[in-house]
């Protein structure tokens, strides 16, 4: 682009006349139309003024510089990729934690499972089938109820299969599994598992110690074992 276009653009662009443009300049208006046309140029003296009242630098006006939007295109280019720099990294450490999270939610998950697991098979002295689904609540902080202080509860939810219709027939067949609660039994029992007793097709009362007793329920409709654990107050 010559200078003479360099000129009129940027006066049209910072809407002068060429009138207006001449009296900021104290020039004469065919002074600029000299300029604009090719026909002369501003004198050396007058380009730090005309670039100041076009709102550019000299080296703008004499075209040795990146053109305004080169420029401002630039400057947008450099923060976008700073703010790509700070966000990338960001991003991936959430990720990361995330990731982390979940890993040891499902590590502490697969342990929690694997450890109830084998506890109630030494409960019950039989093989457990494969689990679809298990749930556990610690409830050591509930208020004892009647004179029994409960300490956890938790399901496991068997899959359909072969391992399962064994488990069914070998707690079926084992004396020690009982059909039918009687009132005396039922009312012994703390409040929250009442109601699992009416709802169960067998049931298995263990005496750890003491103190403690072991109480394991199930249901055979949606091939739920239920175990709980809970002291004599």
């Amino acid at each position: 682009m010559k200078l003479s276009e360099r000129i009129k653009k940027y006066r049209q662009e910072n809407n002068l006349t060429q009138e207006q443009f001449a009296s900021m300049l104290f020039v004469s208006k065919q002074a600029i139309s000299k300029w604009e046309n090719d026909r002369g140029m501003p004198d050396v003296s007058l380009l730090p003024e005309l670039a100041k009242i076009l709102n550019i630098s000299i080296d703008e006006i004499m075209g040795v510089s990146p053109k305004r939007e080169v420029l401002e295109e630039e400057v947008k280019n450099k923060k976008n990729k700073f703010s790509y720099k700070i966000i990338i990294p960001i991003s991936a450490v959430l990720l990361i934690i995330i990731i982390a999270v979940i890993i040891i939610s499902t590590t502490k998950a697969v342990r929690l499972e694997k450890s109830l697991k084998n506890q109630t098979e030494e409960y019950i002295n039989l093989a457990l089938p494969n689990i679809e689904k298990y749930d556990y609540a610690d409830l050591s902080s509930m208020p004892a109820d009647k004179n029994y202080q409960p300490i956890d509860i938790y399901y496991f939810i068997f899959e359909e299969g072969k391992e399962l219709e064994e488990l069914e027939k070998s707690i079926s067949n084992n004396g020690n599994w009982s059909k039918k609660f009687s009132d005396a039994i039922y009312n012994e029992l703390p409040y929250y598992l009442q109601a699992y007793s009416k709802n169960s097709d067998l049931f298995l009362i263990i005496k750890s110690d003491d103190k403690t007793i072991i109480f394991i329920a199930y249901q055979e409709v949606i091939n739920r074992l239920i175990v709980s654990e809970y002291e004599i107050g």
